[in-house]
């Protein structure tokens, strides 16, 4: 008799869209685009091209937002449906 095989497990997409924003702020921050954000208030950023830095510091500010904003609430949003369908699948017993 053949064993069941158990399902593949995959992130839900709202884990994987938090994974991915919070991976994309922390390359931002490691890659220095934190300090490009002194330009959006006018301040130029030394030896670099004014649209370089305003650029730099746009996506920074984007991502820091996505990151602060949105990733945590498609994280919970994911948790709530895992734990949904575990008690869903836990009553049908």
């Amino acid at each position: 008799m053949k064993e069941k095989e158990e399902p593949k497990r995959r992130l839900s997409p709202g884990i994987q869209i938090a994974l991915t924003i919070w991976a994309l702020t922390f390359l931002a921050h490691a890659f220095g685009l934190r300090d490009f954000t002194s330009v959006l208030s006018g301040t130029p950023v030394v030896g670099v091209p004014q649209e370089a830095a305003v650029l730099g510091g746009m996506t920074y500010v984007v991502l820091w937002l996505l990151a602060t904003s949105i990733a945590p609430v498609a994280l919970v949003a994911a948790m709530l449906g895992i734990s949904s369908d575990w008690v869903r699948s836990r009553s049908r017993h």
